[in-house]
């Protein structure tokens, strides 16, 4: 089965947040945006897009405001309608944002295609970074409460930091039932190449 290597990076993250991963090819755009998502550890409720920049090209979910003219006068593709296989290899990199009020931009670069993939689902191979907190302001509002939890000086940091440790002991135990690296992302998943 064919399959594509990834490397997914938060834009502007110092020092840089990334994961590697294999997909399997066959998946729809709202497929791969589901195993972004996990793979990033985001929850999935907020919106999010694709970008092809040299394509002239952005995808997302079909909604009320689907029909508004896209940015840059790009084309506009429905994600849930749209497989990888079509733009996967016409483009080094793309941009995925989750979340389009905060902002997440993430460059996903095609590092290589895998011409016999023996699963049919996702692996997550390496990682790197703690994936930032949701509905923080993105990755600047992310540094902030970073910079005000490392200030024990700061009002704000006691509070701050009881949330991030409840927080950090939620997703360690997610993370550790779900997130094993090497091992499958979606293999009993209906997002698997297989049960498309």
């Amino acid at each position: 089965m064919k399959a594509y290597q990834i490397k997914i990076v938060i834009k502007n993250s110092k020092p840089p947040i990334w994961r590697r991963c294999i997909i399997p090819a066959g998946i729809t755009f709202s497929q791969l945006s589901i195993i972004l998502n996990k793979v990033m550890w985001w929850s999935g409720y907020h919106l999010s897009e694709f970008e092809f920049y040299h394509l002239r090209l952005q995808l997302r979910e079909e909604d009320e405001f689907f029909d508004f003219v896209p940015m840059w006068d790009f084309d506009l593709l429905d994600s849930s309608k749209t497989f990888i296989n079509e733009y996967m290899e016409q483009q080094e990199w793309f941009t995925y944002t989750y979340d389009l009020g905060d902002d997440w931009q993430h460059r996903v670069t095609i590092e290589k295609i895998i011409e016999d993939y023996p699963d049919n689902y996702s692996q997550v191979i390496k990682v790197k970074g703690d994936c930032p907190i949701e509905d923080c302001g993105g990755i600047e509002g992310y540094y902030e409460c970073l910079d005000v939890i490392g200030d024990p000086n700061n009002p704000e940091s006691d509070e701050r930091r009881k949330v991030d440790y409840e927080n950090k002991k939620l997703l360690g135990a997610i993370r550790h039932k779900y997130y094993q690296i090497g091992e499958a992302v979606h293999k009993n998943s209906p997002l698997t190449a297989g049960k498309i």
